[in-house]
């Protein structure tokens, strides 16, 4: 995990670069850019070792009268007051729907980025913790927590397109997948400039973390 910290915290980050190749059909860069008084929140690119592998954590949000019903996302949600800062929001909800009992290290954040239906400014961060985790999740908010081994999102064939409704029209977007979860919008965002910034910097090269 020192490489990883060691790249996020002296690299430029790719910022709309990493982002613009997974953003849905219909979408711009500019209406991804912060708004004027949006809702904040944080989420956290959950990492951790296990063989000669770093694994990486999603959850499948519950069923929802809501925009993001049963959409694949990584653990996180709204920034509240007691925060003391927005990766303590991240480290927080992340413990509060994956039930996890280990100390997460935070590494580093990624680039903010706008999500327009929601009007939420998303904070990503990325953390660790030392082993696999046990999961216990959050059932009024979770349906599931997975994970997938990290440098599988750089292969090819973890690409694929996801038709999704917008209004009454349908759109694509481009997708990752993992086992039979699709996840596109955001969260592919997010974890494109992940994946680019590590590439850019030759993480994959070496499989030393």
């Amino acid at each position: 995990m020192r490489r990883i910290a060691k790249i996020i915290l002296n690299s430029v980050l790719p910022g709309s670069d990493g982002h613009r190749e997974m953003m849905p059909e219909g979408r711009s860069l500019r209406m991804f850019e912060a708004q004027q008084n949006p809702l904040h929140s944080s989420v956290l690119l959950l990492l951790f070792p296990e063989n000669e592998s770093i694994r990486i954590v999603f959850i499948k949000r519950a069923e929802y009268d809501g925009i993001h019903s049963g959409q694949i996302a990584f653990p996180g949600g709204r920034w509240e007051e007691n925060d003391a800062d927005f990766s303590q929001t991240a480290i927080r909800e992340t413990i509060e729907e994956t039930g996890i009992a280990l100390p997460i290290t935070v590494l580093g954040h990624l680039s903010d980025l706008y999500v327009p239906p929601s009007h939420y400014l998303i904070h990503p961060f990325v953390g660790f913790v030392p082993k696999r985790p046990v999961f216990i999740p959050d059932s009024h908010e979770v349906r599931e927590v997975f994970d997938e081994d990290l440098s599988w999102f750089i292969k090819p064939e973890s690409r694929g397109t996801h038709c999704y409704k917008s209004d009454t029209q349908t759109r694509t977007a481009p997708c990752f997948v993992s086992g039979k979860h699709t996840i596109w919008g955001a969260t592919a965002m997010i974890l494109n400039e992940f994946l680019v910034l590590l590439l850019k910097n030759g993480y994959f090269n070496n499989r030393t973390v």
